[in-house]
């Protein structure tokens, strides 16, 4: 969030009340974890997003997990804490950003599953904008 406080900053033209945030694959993670950290955001778009580290287990894509958490859930078990999965309780503190989600089944890396599941939770929470879910 610091460089988006530096670029609102350097950039006064720029609306801070009418800001978006997206990602894909990581970059989804990373949009996930917006939606469960802040309020700044509009609109949250998020696509083929790694939603629960733990299950991308039952994937073939273990050097990034274990690369990128610095070990397996069972090794590192704190660094798997911090993913969108974990903070999913805070999404219902941040209810004025429409949320975007969208996964596939021919993505290889990521599987859908993980974009549906926060979908699920998106659509669960008590809230008064949209979230929608695509594959």
């Amino acid at each position: 969030m610091n460089g988006v406080d530096y670029t609102l900053k350097k950039y006064p033209f720029i609306d801070g009340t009418r800001m978006a945030a997206g990602g894909g694959s990581y970059g989804g993670y990373m949009a996930d974890w917006i939606a469960t950290h802040t309020g700044r955001f509009k609109a949250i778009v998020s696509h083929a997003s790694v939603y629960d580290k733990v299950a991308m287990y039952a994937t073939e894509e273990l050097w990034f997990e274990e690369h990128d958490m610095q070990g397996t859930p069972w090794t590192n078990p704190e660094s798997y804490r911090n993913g969108a999965v974990t903070y999913a309780g805070e999404l219902g503190k941040f209810q004025d950003a429409d949320a975007g989600n969208c996964g596939g089944e021919r993505d290889y890396r990521v599987p859908y599953t993980q974009s549906l599941e926060f979908s699920a939770r998106c659509s669960g929470r008590k809230c008064r904008r949209s979230c929608g879910f695509s594959r």
